[in-house]
């Protein structure tokens, strides 16, 4: 729906505090959600200056989301209710499997990168108050132009996907929010890998956030998951690169490994995969800085940084600041024979010191899962030609940008 208001109010921002020497802070352009308490304050405030206007003649109790754009003029459009959002992301399947009005669902997006609107045109020297609703929650974002100042519409789609993607996909935010169920599922080495991002990873951490320590039961169920179908579906794209090209023959073994499921083939995928993470790692930082080096920091730390270049934002659903932990502190974690600390990672393992007993068949998955991560960083995010529409609805951060005023 959309109404046409003839003139509104000249909104510079909205007011934070006063500073003890008498200025003022004022959010101009603002991002947030409605577990944030300022959301409701700047709800109220926002639709008394623009819904009870006297040429809007909808009921406010019936609205659940709206866009609003105001000119330069100071008129303003109200859109609200049946907006067609439209996000850009990154899917996990191939996208040569898929045909233009094919279902994408949730399962399938490895992250979301831009959010605009279709047919509607929003100018760069609009003003804009946006609220969309995201399941029972809800995202508010505004960006009051002021002295003649012009948007970057990039920027503002940027930020609208990171507050949509947030709430999406809340639940794997929330754990990372959560330092120590976190910290226990990198212990078990586990990782919201981009993999299992959706509700196998929400069914998951579930459990270590309610504090349960029996996990058998869900890590049993997703390790089955992984059949030979959703495996090649998996690693059929690694081949497009060439760092996994060129390591094949020894990734397919340890591939073919995890799908003899017995105890004996669980330890040859771990044998051959841990290793080959390595290799990949050693492959790629020697392609990207033309030196070799046996610090294995150093290759973590250009993996990472390969993996925020190819991200949007530091809130992608990839993750590569908490990834950087995860393979310090779980493939690559350090062990001591002298104390007993031999943990299963790659250094144990190839130095022969990890216990038969640690071989098990989530290690084997988590190996699989570390190496389709690594793929994703050394993919590309998508260009503006390759958008897809998407029915979920968003995310949050607390983006902002202040102005202080006298």
């Amino acid at each position: 729906m959309h109404v046409h208001l003839n003139e509104v109010q000249n909104i510079a921002g909205i007011l934070q505090c006063v500073l003890p020497d008498g200025r003022c802070k004022v959010a101009v352009s603002q991002g947030l959600t409605s577990d944030d308490s300022k959301f409701y304050r700047y709800m109220e405030q926002l639709s008394n200056i623009y819904f009870n206007s006297k040429d809007f003649s909808a009921n406010v109790n019936n609205i659940h989301s709206f866009l609003i754009l105001i000119h330069s003029d100071l008129s303003a459009d109200v859109y609200f209710n049946d907006l067609v959002v439209e996000t850009q992301v990154r899917l996990k399947r191939n996208l040569e499997s898929l045909d233009p009005g094919s279902l994408v669902m949730k399962s399938d997006i490895a992250d979301i990168n831009e959010l605009s609107f279709s047919n509607i045109e929003i100018q760069d020297s609009d003003s804009i108050v946006c609220c969309l609703k995201v399941g029972w929650k809800f995202l508010l974002y505004f960006d009051f132009l002021n002295q003649g100042r012009k948007s970057d519409i990039t920027t503002r789609q940027r930020i609208l996907a990171q507050l949509y993607r947030y709430l999406s996909f809340e639940e794997v935010y929330r754990t990372l929010e959560s330092e120590n169920c976190f910290q226990k599922m990198v212990a078990d080495g586990w990782f919201p890998f981009i993999q299992i991002v959706g509700k196998e990873f929400e069914e998951l951490a579930s459990v270590y956030q309610n504090g349960d320590s029996d996990t058998s039961n869900e890590v049993t169920a997703l390790i089955g998951k992984f059949d030979e179908s959703r495996l090649k579906a998996m690693t059929d794209k690694w081949w497009e690169n060439n760092l996994f090209q060129e390591k094949r023959e020894l990734l397919q073994a340890g591939i073919d490994a995890f799908l003899g499921r017995t105890k004996s083939d669980y330890i040859n995928c771990i044998k051959t995969l841990y290793s080959e993470i390595e290799g990949v790692m050693r492959s790629l930082y020697f392609e990207d800085s033309g030196e070799r080096t046996r610090d294995i920091q150093k290759l973590i730390d250009r993996l990472i940084d390969i993996g925020e270049r190819n991200t949007e934002d530091d809130q992608s659903l990839l993750l590569p600041q908490y990834f950087l932990n995860y393979l310090t502190e779980s493939i690559f974690k350090e062990f001591d024979p002298t104390t007993g600390k031999v943990d299963l990672s790659r250094h144990s393992a190839l130095h022969g010191v990890a216990l038969g007993e640690d071989y098990k068949p989530e290690r084997a998955l988590q190996a699989l899962l570390t190496l389709d991560q690594i793929y994703f960083y050394l993919s590309t995010p998508p260009n503006e030609n390759e958008n897809n529409n998407s029915d979920i609805e968003d995310t949050s951060s607390d983006v902002s940008e202040e102005e202080s005023v006298e």
